[in-house]
C-alpha cells in the first residue's frame, strides 16, 4: 500500500507530492510539470528521494517506463477504455 501527500496542485501546471511504501520506508518527491508548446505539451518528471539515491541508470529503469506509458494513454495509441 503506497501512502502519500500532495504538496502543490496548480491546474494545468504542476503536480508536487511525495509517496512510500509504510510509514517506516523513504519518501520519494515527485515534480510533474506541464508546459504548452506547439503541437502538444511538454511533461517533465522531477524525482528527488530523501533518503537514499538512485544511480542514474536505476532510475531511467524505474521512470522512463511511466513516461512512456503516459506517453502512449496521451497519445491514444493505448488499450481504449470502456
Amino acid at each position: 500500500m503506497l501512502v502519500g501527500r500532495v504538496l502543490c496542485a496548480q491546474p494545468y501546471r504542476r503536480l508536487s507530492y511525495f509517496i512510500r511504501s509504510g510509514p517506516e520506508d523513504p519518501s520519494t518527491y515527485l515534480t510533474w510539470q506541464l508546459r504548452s508548446c506547439p503541437g502538444g505539451s511538454t511533461v517533465h518528471l522531477q524525482v528527488d528521494h530523501a533518503e537514499w539515491a538512485d544511480t542514474d541508470e536505476e532510475a531511467e529503469n524505474t521512470w522512463l517506463p511511466v513516461l512512456a506509458a503516459l506517453q502512449t494513454l496521451l497519445s491514444g495509441d493505448g488499450p481504449s477504455r470502456p
